[in-house]
């Protein structure tokens, strides 16, 4: 006896009045279809337009794309530094510098969803200093492009090696001094805090992906988090999915395989151990082994190794709460604000830009991320062997980001 299959039809255009079986048997799929639906129908709402800073508000395609350099990849797709051709103030031509994020609309819903949530938080962010900026997204032969701002020095997985290749070049006992300075860290702090407090207290959203490689820094010395491809939105401050981000930077609380959720503490846990690897040029976690890897995150106590200037006791304390492997005693990022480290610490732009100028020594106007650029690290590395933990089509959905 033959089975009847009904041909599915292409999102946007689902009879649920036949599918009401599939619903029941399926229905995180159904829900990412929904999901993806509502997600292109608000990506119709901001296609073509751009609005950048020091230019009128205009519409734009991928002709405007005037030259175009390959400076990173990611797992939804590829960034370019781009020459984006725009019409000033006074109606002439030219060129502003602008990175894009160009990712392909596959058949894979999965894949799409992330490629959409990135779209939707990026959009909700744009008015946050400590957030890389959204100036516009194209949606051309089934390809989407996010247009956002360029951020010269590129992201902190680059920075480190450029220290490290600096240090080897200039420092002759580099056991004995700290790896970046105390005063760098401390804006590197204040800015990743105030990037997570305002995800969770504007528009509860936890990043999930808080590590190295997704932390930049823009021509001026901004500091700014970046990639919302797997970040989920909060429901009573809670999230749920538990397959989300990399295993080698997440809290305890998400490896117990329990039910109960968690919260934003998770994404402070990530940046203790980004913390760690600023600080010393070394990854936190050593193991590759996913249970070792678990094992390790669980137990250690990652101590930073003693330096000349020794830690401030506000660093350490900074430090130390950021890696409670309690979740209750764990602060929430409006905690973290008020710690002495850096509560009531102006924000200086110029100090991290006049560092970095001297650690790149302008042998690149335009360094290239951290994908791909040639690694100085050890091969064996963790942070180059994991992979990023796709969400599977088993997790919860209550957690995803929303549209507005």
């Amino acid at each position: 006896m033959k089975t009847s299959v009904t041909k599915r039809k292409k999102p946007g255009a689902l009879n649920f009045k036949k599918t009401h079986r599939r619903i029941r048997s399926c229905p995180n799929e159904i829900k990412t279809i929904n999901f993806v639906n509502q997600g292109l129908a608000h990506l119709e709402t901001l296609v073509g337009t751009v609005n950048i800073p020091g230019y009128n508000q205009q519409t734009v395609t991928t002709n405007e794309f005037k030259q175009q350099d390959h400076i990173g990849s990611g797992t939804c797709g590829n960034v370019y530094r781009t020459q984006l051709e725009l019409l000033d103030r006074s109606g002439h031509k030219t060129c502003k510098t602008v990175a894009t994020k160009e990712m392909s609309k596959s058949g894979n819903n999965e894949e799409l969803k992330r490629i959409l949530q990135d779209v939707a938080v990026y959009h909700k962010c744009r008015d946050c200093k400590f957030i890389v900026q959204w100036y516009g997204v194209l949606d051309e032969q089934e390809t989407i492009y996010i247009i956002m701002e360029y951020c010269k020095y590129g992201d902190f997985l680059n920075i480190i090696k450029k220290v490290d290749s600096y240090h080897k070049l200039h420092t002759s006992n580099l056991n004995l001094v700290q790896f970046i300075p105390e005063s760098i860290i401390l804006q590197f702090c204040k800015s990743v805090v105030e990037a997570l407090y305002y995800l969770k207290n504007v528009h509860q959203i936890i990043h999930r992906d808080i590590r190295p490689s997704n932390i930049l820094v823009d021509p001026s010395g901004q500091i700014k988090v970046c990639d919302f491809s797997i970040a989920g939105n909060l429901q009573n401050s809670i999230a749920f999915t538990k397959d989300a981000g990399v295993q080698a930077y997440l809290a305890p609380e998400r490896l117990d395989g329990l039910d109960q959720g968690y919260d934003v503490r998770s994404d402070i846990f990530a940046l203790g151990l980004t913390i760690y690897e600023v600080a010393t040029g070394e990854y936190a976690v050593k193991s590759r082994n996913p249970m070792q890897i678990a094992i390790e995150i669980k137990t250690s106590k990652f101590s930073l190794p003693a330096k000349n200037p020794p830690w401030t006791n506000n660093f350490l304390a900074f430090y130390t709460a950021c890696l409670a492997k309690r979740v209750d005693v764990r602060p929430k990022p409006d905690q973290l604000r008020t710690y002495p480290f850096i509560a009531d610490k102006d924000y200086d732009k110029n100090l991290v830009k006049n560092y970095l100028d001297r650690m790149y020594g302008f042998v690149s106007n335009h360094p290239q991320t951290s994908m791909s650029t040639p690694s100085k690290f050890p091969q064996s590395s963790v942070q180059k062997s994991q992979f990023v933990i796709e969400t599977p089509a088993a997790s919860s959905t209550s957690d995803w980001v929303t549209f507005d």
